[in-house]
């Protein structure tokens, strides 16, 4: 057999191996067994060895590494008390000991090349060892500096906080005693893996935390160590015990390594660099050789993830990615691979992380971005309710023009290219849609290509909004209503189990026990048997009755009733949906009718059904075959097959009795009324649906257009807040004093006022009076349910009631008052009993007591306020960000023109000092606040960005090494923006309306891509506009997009900056390319061959974007970018001119 044939051969074998096996272990056995029966070559059979022999060590591997988890996570009970929950959570795990001040966290942290990392509490004294040992030590040490309690505690909580990064991101050592430790930027911390001399397996205790340079050097502004305290050798090495200390195998402060030492350390390096090249060069080949056997087994996979809906092929993202999973990331690496995995991964990441979609199904893992959405959310029913939306989104993409076929179709190539660009650079469905459409018609794609575009757009476009309206339809179904008691969320969609709970419980419900897209849910109650009986209890109380008069005994009556309603379940998932012209509804399967209801009390149940009763069509007597026939007595009963929620709501007239049959011709005519009623019906309600949805999107179409007017070119910090009118209330008289403070000077009074629970106005969106982003939803659980007087009634401040404006927007205390307006029965009356004690009133139950303050406020007072209620109590990266920004709005207008400096560091902490002008030396914290506050002064809002905004991507979308750089560079260099903004000489430059979307370009382009692939497409997207547009810079696509100049320049500015990220010292080195911008720029100007020269006054952006673009290594695609500035600058300042009215 020659090599071709045995190829295609192989590829059906693997293929058929995988449609045909649910393990790794059967896969490999399947494989095997085909290779036998199959006459191929010896090098295709050493091909399938490798193939089998990886997949099983793939497997062999997972279970070693759970062996090892489990070693790791075990705790030592003589360190006390283990806190399990923050296993794996490094910084949370150190808050938590930090707290708590005892116990340990066992695998507090975990790394690959040394298993389990404990952080144990231990004890302060002569025989300490732990955290405490360590911060005792350091408190030593700053005590001899003369620093007072507050530096010293502040000191040495920054100092401990730094352990997980060093221990996640740090780099191993071991020295020639075995000993052990972790280093990253001088520090290191030293690990122990034994405890009274016993090993423990796969853990490592932290011993002792240590820098290179002097503690000295860390305050800047102190003298130098008095020998007393010189003489003090312990303090760099505080250990788990005295007798172990890391002095002897790590580099002390004391003791720094020799010229020849560093010499021959580094000298290991090099041979080390050049051993890893040569690996890599050999793992290359390998690739070369396996990408068709990938690509191969990737077209399986994808076949069987491919699901057939009603008008097409579908992929269904998550099944491929679950079989993917079974491989393990080594199993497909080569290039070609690769690129088929990122457009999968691309389009299910996209949808997961579209901001949209994440908030409307409490998307809870803002740390973790690229978490699956089914294990963000909490218990059983949750993740049943998110696969349900996830099957939403990816039944929506359609296959055939996206994945398997793309090669086949014109411009196969380059449409793949587009469209993993547009998903490398989008964060939002949306803006996905945006990119890969101006893509589309800045290429010269064939018609065909053009229509699978737009379908592509299309369906993502109707999978977003198909989600945001079952979820809407789904968080209705799953409220219980109050009136049928208990409710045992546990088993909401099982609809089996279900039923079971309620027979076994004998009391309460399971809202949406059921869903059914066509109805919503379907709650299963129940209820109470008697004369005013509905629900389950009532439906067996009348089988009963019935089994009864037909002689079964007790046991046989059981038997039968439980036989009976156990089908419910059955007919509701796989039955026909009926309407009757009377609007009633029921599903009915095998000849068996399920009643439903939609009502109760006279009002309407959102997405809510409930079962109201269970019929046959033929006579009760044929269940049981064995039996005479009814009674005259028992005929006589006519409501023994209409079992209904209540007794006037009979299903008889509507249901088919079983005393009173129908004609064939009666129940033919019936059908066919019920079918064109049913269509009547059908078609009305999709017209009112899309006449809803309609204006729904137009209101919100309206709302964000207003929005975004009314911020952009502003800062985060300049906002104004529209009031409407006041709300009713009534002052609380006699009641105490109560007031909220900014600072000494800055108090504001408060009055209680009761007000009507419907007119108050709770906001997580960062709108209005808001700064919160994010909700915390366990805290307005916690509220709800499980309320506390003590935690909120009389604490004074701003953690007392909640404070509100007197139109009802919210200042402080958002979760308070939502959690107050879902208030179970027992949380209202502790909260009553509290306000009875405290105050002496009585609330009406459509009542709140709330705070409100005593003058009006003006917008920047409510801001402040709202800003300040926020420290401390932060649900995302921008929610701690915009409190901490706050306090400096009023600060950052009476800055110096200029600031001086000699280093990065030095700049950042001049701005630290003058935005905090009570702190004789700024903390880390303050210092970072302060610069990013100055940043966002210059980083105003723009129609596609806020600032907070892009540092909320940013955090969601990099990895927590990467985000550090980012914020650090771009925030330590805030006050060169400054400067270059306020520099008279150079008045035509500014950088401010560019910044914030440069700055999210940066954080895309450190994801993406290189530098030259960064501006190859780039220079493709100028090249297509500068040739496109006419004299005034105006084409189709500008005329809609009036921002598209800005925003190339923005992603200009962003692809020069991203190159320093991938630097050492990121933010050293940016401080030093915008320190000479100026005067590059003016060199820049002038040109030497021509003769020419441009007036400094008039430099500006693009001679910005010029040097930048030069700063780094020149390339074919750096020399394409730079030579088409020119252009885009002529055309650029004629759309600027023509938007003005100076029309040519």
């Amino acid at each position: 057999m020659n090599e071709a044939t045995a190829g295609a051969a192989l590829k059906y074998h693997i293929q058929r191996a995988l449609e045909r096996s649910h393990t790794i272990s059967e896969f490999s056995k399947r494989l095997e067994l085909s290779a036998k029966n199959s006459k191929f070559s010896n090098a295709t059979m050493r091909k399938i060895e490798e193939i089998t022999q990886g997949v099983k060590s793939a497997k062999e591997n997972i279970a070693k590494q759970e062996e090892a988890l489990q070693d790791a996570i075990t705790p030592l009970k003589e360190f006390g008390k283990n806190y399990p929950e923050f296993a794996l959570k490094p910084k949370e795990a150190l808050e938590k000991l930090l707290q708590e001040k005892n116990g340990q966290v066992a695998c507090a942290a975990y790394r690959d090349d040394l298993g389990g990392i404990d952080f144990v509490w231990g004890k302060d004294g002569k025989d300490g060892y732990g955290l405490a040992h360590i911060l005792e030590k350091r408190e030593k040490q700053y005590t001899r500096l003369g620093l007072n309690a507050e530096q010293i505690k502040e000191r040495t909580d920054e100092l401990v906080k730094s352990i997980p990064e060093v221990i996640e991101s740090g780099t191993l050592f071991k020295d020639d005693l075995g000993r052990v430790s972790v280093g990253l930027n001088n520090i290191r911390v030293g690990l122990k893996n034994t405890w009274d001399n016993n090993n423990l397996n796969n853990h490592f205790v932290v011993t002792s935390y240590e820098r290179d340079e002097k503690v000295l050097r860390e305050l800047e502004t102190k003298p130098p160590l008095s020998n007393d305290y010189k003489g003090n050798s312990n303090y760099s090495a505080l250990n788990l015990n005295e007798n172990n200390s890391t002095k002897e195998g790590l580099t002390s402060q004391e003791s720094p390594l020799s010229i020849l030492e560093k010499s021959q350390l580094e000298k290991q390096k090099k041979l080390e660099s050049e051993r890893l090249a040569k690996a890599e060069k050999e793992r290359a080949q390998k690739i070369k050789d396996k990408e068709k056997l990938e690509l191969s087994m990737l077209n399986a996979l994808m076949e069987k993830s491919i699901k057939q809906g009603e008008n097409l092929k579908v992929f269904d993202s998550t099944l491929f990615l679950n079989r993917l999973s079974e491989f393990k990331d080594e199993v497909f690496t080569t290039p070609k691979a690769k690129q088929y995995l990122d457009i999968a991964k691309g389009f299910d990441k996209l949808f997961r992380n579209d901001a949209t979609i994440a908030g409307k199904i409490n998307y809870t893992t803002t740390r973790d971005i690229k978490s699956p959405l089914a294990t963000s959310l909490e218990g059983a029913f949750n993740q049943k309710l998110t696969q349900r939306l996830v099957g939403t989104i990816v039944r929506n993409i359609p296959t055939t023009h996206i994945f398997k076929k793309l090669d086949e179709l014109s411009g196969g190539a380059a449409l793949k290219y587009h469209i993993q660009r547009a998903l490398e650079r989008s964060h939002t469905i949306s803006e996905f849609s945006k990119r890969l459409e101006l893509s589309a018609k800045n290429s010269k794609f064939s018609n065909a290509t053009m229509r699978k575009i737009e379908e592509i757009t299309q369906g993502v476009k109707s999978a977003k909004e198909n989600i945001a309206k079952q979820e809407e339809a789904l968080q209705d179904a799953i409220t219980p209503l109050k009136e049928f008691g208990k409710n045992y969320p546990e088993f909401a969609l099982k609809p089996k189990e279900a039923l079971e709970k309620l027979l076994q419980e004998k009391n309460g419900q399971v809202a949406c026990a059921a869903y059914r897209d066509d109805l919503g849910g379907i709650d299963f109650v129940w209820g109470k048997d008697g004369k005013d009986g509905y629900g389950l209890a009532h439906i067996l109380e009348k089988r009963e009755k019935q089994y009864t008069r037909l002689g079964l005994n007790a046991e046989q009556i059981k038997e039968r009733t439980d036989e009976l309603v156990k089908s419910i379940p059955e007919v509701i998932e796989s039955g026909t949906l009926f309407k009757d012209d009377l609007g009633r509804v029921s599903v009915g399967l095998n000849n068996i009718r399920v009643g439903l209801k939609n009502t109760w009390d006279n009002n309407n149940l959102n997405n809510h059904f409930v079962v109201t009763s269970y019929e046959r069509d033929e006579k009760v007597l044929r269940e049981l075959e064995t039996k005479p026939p009814l009674s005259n007595d028992y005929k006589g009963n006519s409501n023994y097959s209409a079992l209904n929620l209540n007794e006037n709501n009979s299903t008889k007239e509507g249901l088919t009795s079983q005393e009173s049959p129908l004609s064939i011709l009666e129940k033919s005519q019936l059908e066919k009324q019920k079918k064109l009623e049913s269509e009547r019906l059908a078609k009305a309600e999709k017209e009112r649906a899309q006449k809803i949805k309609d204006k729904e999107k137009a209101e919100l179409r309206d709302k964000i257009r207003a929005q975004k007017n009314a911020t952009l070119g502003k800062s985060e910090l300049d906002r104004e807040i529209a009031k409407r009118e006041n709300i009713p209330y009534k002052e609380l008289e006699n009641a105490p004093k109560t007031s909220v403070s900014l600072n000494d000077d800055e108090i504001h009074p408060l009055k209680f006022v009761i007000v009507n629970k419907s007119d108050l106005k709770p906001n997580f969106k960062n709108t209005g009076t808001q700064t919160r982003t994010a909700v915390d939803s366990k805290k307005v659980e916690e509220i709800a349910k499980r309320f506390d007087p003590k935690l909120i009634i009389g604490r004074g401040g701003f953690d007392d009631l909640p404070i509100i404006l007197r139109d009802g927007q919210v200042i402080a205390g958002n979760h308070r008052i939502q959690g107050m307006l879902n208030f179970n029965a027992e949380s209202r009356k502790k909260y009553e009993q509290a306000l009875k004690e405290n105050f002496n009133i009585e609330l009406k139950p459509n009542e709140l007591l709330v705070r409100m303050p005593e003058q009006e406020l003006n917008d920047k007072e409510i801001f402040k306020l709202a800003s300040k209620s926020n420290e401390n109590r932060a649900n995302s990266f921008s929610d701690t960000l915009l409190s901490a920004m706050s306090s400096y709005n009023d600060k950052l207008k009476h800055l110096p023109p200029q600031f001086e400096s000699d280093s990065v560091e030095n700049l950042a902490n001049q701005v630290a000092r003058v935005l905090e002008r009570d702190a004789k030396i700024p903390s880390a914290n303050q210092v970072e606040n302060a610069n990013l506050s100055l940043l966002s002064h210059y980083a105003r809002n723009t129609p596609n960005n806020s600032f907070l905004e892009v540092f909320d991507n940013a955090y969601k979308n990099l990895d927590r090494e990467q985000f550090k750089a980012f914020k650090e560079m771009f925030a330590n260099n805030s006050a060169n923006f400054h400067n270059l903004n306020n520099d008279t000489t150079i008045k035509n430059f500014t950088i401010s309306p560019y910044l914030t979307d440069a700055l999210d370009t940066t954080a895309k382009m450190l994801e993406s891509g290189n530098r030259s692939d960064n501006f190859s497409k780039l220079a493709h997207d100028i090249d297509y506009l500068v040739n496109t547009t006419d004299e005034n810079g105006m084409n189709a696509f500008i005329k809609e997009n009036k921002d598209a100049y800005k925003s190339v320049i923005s992603q200009l500015l962003g692809s020069s900056f991203a190159r320093f990220l991938r630097l050492e010292n990121p933010s050293a080195q940016f401080y030093e390319f915008l320190v000479k911008a100026k005067d590059r720029m003016i060199e820049n100007a002038a040109d030497i061959f021509a003769g020419t020269s441009k007036p400094i006054s008039q430099i500006n952006i693009f001679d910005f974007i010029k040097y930048g673009i030069e700063s780094g290594k020149s390339s074919k695609e750096s020399r394409e970018l730079i030579d088409l500035l020119p252009e885009l600058e002529k055309k650029f300042n004629a759309h600027e001119k023509f938007l003005q009215g100076d029309k040519k």
